[in-house]
């Protein structure tokens, strides 16, 4: 009498010439073999995301400056002029604080 095996898939018993060793190492009739999949065999191909060229940042230029009186907020230039204010009024003039 041949061999008798048990099937990992079903756990029935077959005859040892009717199971097949699977991909994964089980033990299964031939009718419940399982193919390995062909995207199990995929390889991932490199992706270069480098910059063609790279160059430092630029240091940060302040070009005005923010200074409070009591009529609200001026918006000062560089050589001190004003440029706005807050509540609409005509911008004062440093020279006035």
């Amino acid at each position: 009498m041949p061999g008798v095996g048990i099937c990992d898939r079903s756990g029935f018993k077959y005859p040892l010439e009717e199971l097949v060793k699977q991909w994964d190492g089980a033990m299964v009739h031939r009718r419940f073999l399982d193919h390995r999949h062909p995207q199990d065999f995929v390889r991932g191909v490199a992706d270069k995301q480098r910059l063609p060229f790279t160059r430092p940042e630029a240091a940060d230029v302040f070009i005005a400056q923010t200074f409070t009186t009591e009529g609200g907020v001026a918006l000062l230039t560089e050589d001190g002029q004003p440029l706005i204010t807050e509540d609409g009024v005509l911008p004062v003039r440093p020279e006035d604080l």
